[in-house]
């Protein structure tokens, strides 16, 4: 209202246009297919698809069993200078292989928390070869959506520099006994392992 009582019109006006452009958006927002950017608005409210996490586990599981069958079959191989494939395209971001010296154990993460799903003794598997070097420590493996990557920690152990990423496929380099996973950075070329 002014001083004579009256009622100004933009009063009223203003605020039903901007909830009016609001909802649009919102709208806008949750239908636009070609970058699925309504599915992701919905998921971040919690109204989104369900994600079957059992479903996801068993998956992982088996791959992590048929992983583990490539990294025995490289070692067993009597080349001793050569790459094998070994899967990892059946882990989501909810799982994290470790590994050390002599053991490999597959973990669903939650909350920062871990459970191992499985895990087995395969010897001189903690190792990555990047560029032209080797790098021998223990592993983390960790998987988003664009797969299998090593998590380069920076101060405070936050994952600060980015990821290292692992080679889709041809993947382990066996070198002197250890089986090296390969980063795509890795320049040099090397041959098939065969029996």
């Amino acid at each position: 209202m002014n001083k004579n009582g009256e009622t100004n019109i933009f009063s009223y006006i203003v605020p039903i246009i901007l909830v009016l452009t609001v909802l649009l958006l919102i709208y806008n927002f949750s239908t636009s297919a070609p970058l699925n950017l309504g599915k992701s608005f919905l998921n971040a409210l919690g109204l989104g698809e369900e994600v079957d996490f059992a479903k996801q586990n068993e998956v992982a599981k088996n791959g992590f069993n048929d992983f583990i069958k490539v990294l025995r079959q490289c070692s067993d191989y009597k080349d001793t200078e050569c790459v094998c494939n070994a899967p990892l395209t059946s882990f989501f971001r909810t799982h994290l292989i470790t590994i050390t010296k002599n053991e490999i154990k597959v973990e669903i993460v939650k909350d920062k928390n871990k459970i191992t799903m499985s895990k087995e003794n395969v010897e001189n598997g903690a190792c990555y070869m990047a560029e032209d070097s080797v790098s021998a420590m223990n592993l983390e493996i960790a998987f988003d959506n664009k797969g299998a990557y090593i998590p380069d920690t920076g101060p405070l152990g936050t994952d600060f520099f980015g990821h290292t990423r692992i080679l889709t496929t041809d993947n382990i380099y066996k070198i002197k006994g250890n089986l090296c996973f390969i980063t795509n950075d890795f320049k040099e070329k090397v041959k098939k392992c065969s029996k």
